[in-house]
């Protein structure tokens, strides 16, 4: 029975493992970082302290983002395997 339920929810752990890779990406471009200036031209504009400092909120801004999409996603997968157990 194990067996039926892991197979079931095969697909649902392969996305986890997706987004967690995802994440690793993601680990990169945030120690590279980026610029501000692409999405926001009047940001570029500000001076040096200021820059850092919008993108520093951007960032975990994103951070927040994905940490909560993976929360959601966890806790969805956690409600639907133990509906089939009970079930």
């Amino acid at each position: 029975m194990r067996n039926i339920i892991d197979a079931i929810f095969g697909p649902v752990v392969d996305i986890l493992n997706k987004i967690i890779e995802w994440l690793g990406q993601v680990r990169l471009i945030a120690a590279h970082g980026f610029d501000l200036g692409i999405y926001l031209g009047y940001v570029a504009w500000l001076p040096p302290p200021w820059l850092s400092l919008v993108k520093t909120v951007a960032l975990g801004a994103l951070l927040v983002a994905v940490v909560w999409a993976v929360r959601a996603l966890w806790s969805l997968y956690l409600t639907l395997k133990s509906s089939v157990k009970w079930w």
